[in-house]
């Protein structure tokens, strides 16, 4: 989880952590110059973390054959059944 500090920057810490410091572990993080000043409000989304694919890197398959198309594809496909082929 992100967690801000008093002076402004944000750590990120478990959220088990969290509920094992005290107020005066989590301020003693400022004294120890920890975590950064954040500026874009989506940073740590889900949206914006690396290693999602992106719905414009699958390749179209709607001209193909379906027997040209990958199993794994075809069974993503909620309109696919077995019969098609």
């Amino acid at each position: 989880m992100l967690y801000q500090l008093t002076d402004g920057r944000v750590v990120e810490i478990s959220t088990e952590d969290y509920f094992n410091f005290t107020d005066e572990e989590l301020n003693s993080l400022l004294g120890y110059n920890c975590g950064d000043y954040i500026n874009n409000p989506m940073y740590g989304s889900a949206m914006q973390k690396r290693g999602r694919p992106s719905e414009d890197d699958e390749p179209f398959y709607g001209e193909q054959d379906i027997n040209d198309v990958p199993d794994e594809v075809k069974y993503r496909d909620q309109d696919y059944t077995a019969d098609e082929e």
